[in-house]
């Protein structure tokens, strides 16, 4: 029997041969697995550990194999094809999902697609920002009118885009929003695979799901990634009860056609800081009153700059207008040097 290329895809994702979706069943709800290795613990709604695909040249040859073999972590797939898995099994029998805060990521050789929690640092100058009240405001209404959604018969989601200069509290936003809200929210390392999305949406129906791709120009790079972002966002791989955030540097890189009418629903340009929050953020990190002169020399500047110009200033007791100089220049170095790829994603 041949394996054709769309049923091997099937395969690695954990699908079955069928094309019909997967009804929900009421056993869907706990389909997920803890799993707990020395690297820390994660969540799969795989029930095994895959590894690899082991194909032979004729049916004896496969049976005498396993039959020198001393492990019993295999399944036969065909009469010439056997997948084996390692001896990392799950620690618990299917569980619902638990709300909080995940990393996605691709299981490669060692272990299936997963989640691993994460933490969120504490942003300590994130109540400076007033920018994005409005943002808030209209999340707000998205999660309290589900009924008028359906009602209409529109799918119940948000997407999002925030977009801006580095360095101006985009990603401090997210952080501060997430950690106020109680969802499975979960930061992408890209678009997740059919088989593992469908059982997302089959157990967390009712559970409002908060999907991050930061830095989406990174995820972006051909043809094929940007269908497989418009799947995602509107399409056979979309979620429902969801908000989708999207954020990036250089909004001009985005494809119009990922972020019209239907797919992203609100756009949030996120400013350098204006004098009030620059006062502030002196205040937060030289515990005083910031000067005119150190008001004027910090307009149109990234929060971070401002953060970095303060700590030189107050380990080195240099003038804040020299130490205004020396993150301009190493920034004009990083810019001459480093500036000719516009993002890199940083697992």
């Amino acid at each position: 029997m041949k394996i054709s290329d769309i049923q091997m895809a099937k395969i690695l994702n954990g699908m079955s041969d069928s094309s019909e979706p997967e009804k929900l069943e009421s056993s869907d709800i706990n389909i997920w697995y803890k799993y707990e290795t020395p690297s820390g613990v994660f969540y799969s709604p795989f029930g095994k550990s895959k590894t690899t695909l082991k194909f032979f040249e004729t049916p004896e040859k496969m049976v005498e194999s396993l039959s020198e073999s001393n492990s019993q972590n295999f399944e036969v797939i065909t009469d010439k094809l056997v997948e084996t898995y390692d001896k990392s099994t799950p620690q618990t029998d299917p569980i619902e999902l638990p709300n909080g805060v995940y990393y996605h990521e691709y299981g490669g050789s060692s272990f299936p697609e997963r989640l691993s929690p994460m933490e969120i640092r504490e942003d300590k100058y994130i109540d400076i920002m007033n920018s994005l009240t409005e943002l808030d405001e209209s999340i707000s209404q998205f999660i309290s009118n589900r009924q008028v959604y359906e009602d209409s018969c529109s799918s119940y989601k948000l997407g999002v885009l925030l977009f801006g200069p580095p360095g101006t509290g985009k990603t401090s936003y997210l952080r501060e929003f997430i950690k106020k809200m109680d969802a499975v929210v979960v930061f992408m390392d890209g678009v997740p695979s059919r088989g593992f999305l469908q059982k997302l949406e089959n157990s967390t129906k009712q559970k409002l799901k908060i999907l991050v791709f930061e830095e989406a120009v990174s995820l972006l790079k051909s043809s094929d990634d940007i269908r497989e972002m418009l799947d995602f966002l509107d399409g056979s791989k979309s979620l429902t009860n969801a908000i989708y955030f999207l954020s990036t540097n250089y909004p001009e890189s985005i494809p119009e056609n990922v972020v019209r009418n239907g797919r992203i629903d609100i756009f949030v340009k996120v400013e350098y800081p204006k004098e009030e929050a620059r006062k502030k953020l002196i205040q937060l990190y030289l515990k005083r009153e910031g000067t005119e002169e150190e008001l004027v020399l910090t307009e149109n500047m990234p929060i971070v700059d401002i953060r970095e110009m303060c700590f030189l200033h107050k380990k080195s007791n240099k003038a804040f207008k020299e130490c205004v100089k020396i993150v301009e220049e190493k920034n004009k170095m990083l810019k001459k040097h480093f500036g000719k790829t516009k993002e890199i994603r940083l697992a």
